[in-house]
């Protein structure tokens, strides 16, 4: 083995060894119930330790919000519409059932799909 892929070798072992702490780090601070702004901060910390350079984390708690980000400047803007459904096929012939909610979390469609 060379010097070089050597020293590849061991990089990709020292990345796996990161990626698989930092997974560690996030799941115990999520069994751990801490708060999800400590929660954000831990997962940003990771990233970074990755070299993720830009993040946007949105989550929907009745509306959609940036729940954090780094690396790239954003602004919330309101948009009139709904989000678009793509169907795709199931196995086997499964079907299931298919609802759409209003923005207040209320029914507005109910159909069995295929």
């Amino acid at each position: 083995m060379t010097v070089k892929s050597l020293k590849r070798a061991q990089r990709k072992i020292q990345v796996k060894d990161l990626k698989l702490n930092a997974l560690l780090e996030v799941t115990l601070a999520i069994n751990s119930n801490v708060s999800k702004n400590e929660l954000f901060g831990i997962y940003e910390q990771v990233l970074r330790e990755l070299d993720i350079e830009k993040v946007v984390l949105f989550i929907n708690e009745n509306d959609w919000s940036v729940a954090m980000s780094y690396g790239i400047n954003v602004e919330n803007i309101e948009i009139d519409g709904e989000f678009w459904h793509i169907k795709y096929p199931l196995q086997n012939n499964e079907n299931y059932q298919h609802i759409e909610r209003d923005h207040h979390g209320q029914e507005i469609f109910r159909e069995n799909r295929d």
